[in-house]
């Protein structure tokens, strides 16, 4: 959930840590809530968190530390094929 943040900054990014924290027992093949934000950033570090939730209920939360990267890294690489 945390990477659509970073889809949506559009700046490549890595990610450099990620905690997910389970506070209830989350359901399977039921429709969930999922919200992510981003709530600070230093230099080239993201910091996003997200939560998932069942009926208003939080059922998980996520801490996540994003790395930037220049996109000018990307324009000499090889193609893999």
């Amino acid at each position: 959930m945390t990477g659509y943040v970073i889809g949506m900054l559009r700046e490549p990014a890595y990610t450099g840590e990620i905690t997910v924290r389970f506070e209830r027992p989350v359901p399977v093949h039921v429709p969930l809530e999922m919200r992510a934000r981003l709530v600070g950033r230093e230099r080239r570090k993201l910091f996003i968190t997200a939560e998932a939730s069942h009926d208003r209920d939080r059922v998980a939360s996520c801490r996540a530390t994003y790395i930037t990267v220049d996109p000018a890294m990307f324009a000499g690489a090889p193609d893999p094929r």
